[in-house]
């Protein structure tokens, strides 16, 4: 029953076929499943009818499996994860006897990788036929397949951001990851493209409350204090003016879930979503793993899975997430040694630049009522640690004002950013420099 459960959802849901093992199933549900996964290389939807007629001798059996209900994912997860482990308990049980027997090396061999297969909780995705260098429509890239990040630094150097790529934020604790990330997501939400955002430390009013009042350029308590009726006359007619913005909010998402997650939006809101920004890969598990894999392996599993996620072909998406820094990482600028868990997400990223923040301190006294949208409340360190392309230089800096309407703002003045990048430990904001970074610059 478990296999037949197993193999219709594959079946219904075909990107799971090359992270299912054929080894979970007994030789004629193995079969099917063989033939509906050729079928889908195909390029065609595997149904109950196509099954039969390439293979009429297993038409009970492909009948049984299309009768099964279908199951929710996280029981479809629990129900793989048993049957591989029922599969590994066999399947060591028959090598221990065939070791008895004295096999020759090529059998050795074959029935270790057999085994290593199964021990892997998900099979990395399989290469197919390559592209030849002289189909020169290959050379040329897709138009649009740039999107522009809202950062003015990254603009014209080649270096923004593009779908199928992985970008990622560093910074330390309480240092303003989901601030620039919530701020790229709402300047490409105004573009016009289409974000799904994992947001994970806060409720979805929460959420709406810091993209709604970035893009009116309101304070908190101006903002949260509207009417419904007020939200309707401000926001109407907008919807034909943005992209799509789609907000999912919980305790934590699992690597093997969001790929469905994206799917199950996009066919809810009949969107294709152009980037997904994920608040932060902390709060991504692997629910497939070795007890034995070290934290760092995890971790490079989760960064492998979401640039895999990214590079979907034909499907390419843009995904924005963060890591935390280390303790090194408030003491200086940061740099690719201050990952806090491991090196695996920067080393799978294409873009990676940090994050610090310094708080500002006044003698005026705000409060909710009183308070405005050009109060300046810190600045912001942005670095770049790595790129994949453009000429954008890796430990350039730059440095940005944060306004009480939840919106960063570039700093071009370059004898405050000269102080800033010399004195950030220390420097000393006097009331002069205060006024002098007070003046909006404009996004």
């Amino acid at each position: 029953m478990k296999q037949l459960q197993l193999l219709r959802y594959t079946i219904n849901n075909p990107d799971w076929f090359d992270k299912v093992q054929p080894e979970l199933f007994n030789p004629d549900n193995r079969l099917i499943f063989n033939i509906a996964h050729d079928i889908h290389k195909q390029g065609l939807i595997p149904t109950e009818q196509s099954i039969i007629y390439i293979q009429p001798s297993l038409t009970e059996k492909v009948t049984d499996v299309f009768k099964q209900n279908q199951l929710d994912e996280t029981t479809f997860l629990l129900i793989k994860e048993e049957l591989r482990l029922i599969a590994v308990n066999e399947f060591i049980q028959e090598l221990s006897l065939l070791y008895m027997q004295q096999p020759d090396q090529k059998t050795l061999q074959s029935n270790t990788e057999l085994l290593n297969r199964l021990l892997l909780s998900e099979i990395p995705e399989t290469v197919g036929l390559g592209t030849d260098f002289f189909n020169l429509l290959e050379h040329i890239q897709i138009e649009g397949h740039s999107l522009s990040s809202g950062l003015q630094f990254l603009a014209d150097t080649g270096s923004e951001p593009e779908k199928g790529q992985l970008m990622t934020f560093m910074a330390p604790s309480n240092n303003g990851k989901s601030t620039i990330m919530g701020d790229m997501c709402r300047k490409m939400f105004a573009k016009g493209y289409n974000v799904l955002y994992f947001a994970f430390e806060e409720t979805t009013a929460d959420f709406m409350l810091r993209i709604g009042r970035g893009m009116l350029k309101k304070t908190q308590h101006e903002y949260q204090n509207y009417a419904i009726e007020d939200l309707q006359r401000k926001w109407n007619g907008a919807e034909d003016k943005v992209g799509r913005l789609t907000v999912v909010t919980g305790v934590s998402v699992s690597a093997e879930s969001i790929q469905s997650v994206i799917e199950e939006n996009e066919a809810k809101y009949e969107t294709t979503y152009d980037a997904i920004f994920i608040d932060y890969s902390s709060h991504i598990q692997l629910l497939n793993q070795n007890k034995s894999n070290r934290d760092d392996q995890v971790i490079s599993k989760i960064f492998r899975s979401l640039k895999q996620i990214a590079n979907t072909k034909g499907n390419e998406k843009l995904i924005v997430t963060a890591v935390q820094a280390n303790r090194e990482g408030y003491r200086g600028t940061l740099g690719a040694q201050n990952a806090a868990d491991s090196l695996g997400g920067i080393r799978e990223s294409d873009l990676v630049m940090g994050i610090r923040m310094k708080n500002i301190t006044s003698a005026e006294i705000v409060t909710p009522e009183n308070d405005y949208p050009e109060r300046l409340q810190g600045i912001f360190e942005i670095n770049t640690i790595k790129r994949r392309k453009g000429t954008l230089p890796v430990g350039s800096k730059f440095y940005y004002e944060f306004k009480a309407d939840n919106n960063i703002y570039k700093i071009d003045n370059e004898t405050v950013t000269a102080q800033l990048e010399t004195q950030w430990e220390d420097v000393n904001l006097s009331e002069d420099y205060l006024n002098e970074l007070n003046n909006p610059l404009g996004i």
